[in-house]
C-alpha cells in the first residue's frame, strides 16, 4: 500500500483474543488474591499446592510404572490387550489440567 493521508498503525489497536483477556483476567484476580492474603495464609496455601502437586506426581508415576509392567508381561489374547490398554488410557489424567507439572 502507498503512503495514504490517513494511515493507521495496526499495532496501534491490538485487539485481544478472548483467550489472551481470559488469562489477563485470571492473572489479575490471582494478583487480588495474593495481595490481600496475610504471610501464613499465602504459606498454608502454597503448603497445599505442592502436596496437591506431589500427590498428582505420585498417581503419573504408579499409573506408568503399572503400564509399563503390564507390558513387560502381557496375558490373554490381543483383545483383551486392547481392551486392557483402553481402561489404561481411561485413567490418565486430563492433559489440560496437568499442562504445568512437572514430573522430573
Amino acid at each position: 500500500m502507498t503512503q495514504a493521508p490517513y494511515d493507521t498503525d495496526p499495532a496501534y489497536m491490538k485487539m485481544m483474543t478472548k483467550e489472551d483477556r481470559i488469562k489477563q483476567e485470571v492473572r489479575n484476580r490471582h494478583e487480588a488474591l495474593k495481595n490481600m492474603l496475610s504471610p501464613r495464609s499465602k504459606q498454608r496455601l502454597e503448603e497445599t499446592r505442592i502436596a496437591r502437586d506431589r500427590e498428582v506426581e505420585d498417581k503419573i508415576r504408579a499409573h506408568t510404572k503399572m503400564m509399563r509392567e503390564r507390558r513387560q508381561l502381557p496375558k490373554g489374547t490381543p483383545q483383551e490387550e486392547m481392551a486392557a490398554a483402553k481402561r489404561e488410557l481411561e485413567m490418565l489424567p486430563l492433559p489440560a489440567r496437568y499442562s504445568k507439572l512437572r514430573l522430573f
